[in-house]
Parts: structure tokens; C-alpha cells; sequence
């Protein structure tokens, strides 16, 4: 089981890049809606609360900055990285709610809370990844000695709205 929270490309954003996509002639990422995860663990479960969501909407809505963009390749995907103050201190504002949620979460879980976090503890070690690289997913199975002929994509995209999930 993973935890993975994630930041949604608001709708506009995400139309620009979908015609982007289109006119790259790109296959796009299976998803519905862009977006780009600020937390994933096998190992360590940050459930929703509402603590924490007050704390995480006071960063939103976040306006990326197209001169930090670059494209490329994670997992045999196409990604946009960029660089993002605020969605990195996100991601470490998650990483330290941790304890607090240990200490006044974990203990009031409700049966469905409990049985998630059961199956953490069952999961065998996964992937670590040593840096945290922010990147919106754009598309699956891509090579990298395409990447040269990708054209810049150079419009602001908005990430504003939090989204909590188990999987």
C-alpha cells in the first residue's frame, strides 16, 4: 500500500498543457487531471485531517514559473520538472506532520483508518528515492533521445487543490 498526496493542476493550467500535448503529438499520462505529488511512501501512511489541510491550503493556489521548467525522463515517463519554494516546503511540512500524526492521529483512527494502516506495516521495502524532484507526469513511455525535440513549454501552471489517496 502506498500514501501519496498530490497537488492538482488547476483546470485552465491543465487545458494548456493538454493542447501542448496535442501539438507535440504526445501519448498523455492515463490520469484524468495533471498533477504532481508532494508526498509518496510505502512505508509511512499521512492520512487527511483537517489540522493539516488548513495548514496546506494556506500555501495554495501555488503559480509555477515557466523559466524553471525542463523536460525529463523518471520512470520511462516524460515529466516537467521545476523548481518551487513552496512546493518543496509542502513536501517538508508533510514529511514533519508525521509525529504529530503518530502522537494525535494514528490513535483516533476510525476502523478504516486502522485497517490502512495494518497494511503499511505489511508492505515489503519499496523504492526510496533519495531526492525529492517535483514534476508534473505529461507522458508514459517515452525515450529519452527524444527529448531534444521537444519544444519549450512556456505558460504558468497553477497547482490548487490538495488530494489525499491510498493505493
Amino acid at each position: 500500500m502506498k500514501s501519496v498526496v498530490e497537488l492538482l493542476v488547476e483546470r485552465g493550467s491543465g487545458e494548456d498543457i493538454l493542447e501542448y500535448c496535442k501539438g507535440q503529438g504526445l501519448i498523455l499520462n492515463p490520469k484524468d487531471i495533471f498533477h504532481s505529488t508532494v508526498y509518496f511512501s510505502a512505508r509511512i501512511p499521512v492520512f487527511f485531517d483537517s489540522e493539516l489541510l488548513d495548514r496546506l491550503k494556506k500555501k495554495l493556489p501555488i503559480e509555477l514559473d515557466f523559466r524553471t521548467y525542463f523536460f525529463d525522463i523518471f520512470e520511462g515517463c516524460l515529466v516537467l520538472r521545476y523548481e518551487n519554494e513552496t512546493f518543496r516546503a509542502i513536501n517538508k511540512m508533510l514529511l514533519s506532520d508525521i509525529e504529530r500524526q503518530i502522537r494525535h492521529v494514528w490513535p483516533n483512527l476510525d476502523e478504516y483508518g486502522r485497517k490502512i494502516l495494518g497494511n503499511f506495516s505489511k508492505e515489503e521495502p519499496a523504492t526510496i528515492y533519495p531526492e525529492f524532484n517535483p514534476h508534473i507526469t505529461i507522458s508514459k513511455k517515452f525515450e529519452r533521445h527524444n527529448l531534444g525535440t521537444l519544444l519549450q513549454f512556456a505558460k504558468e501552471i497553477v497547482l490548487d487543490t490538495p488530494n489525499f489517496y491510498f493505493e
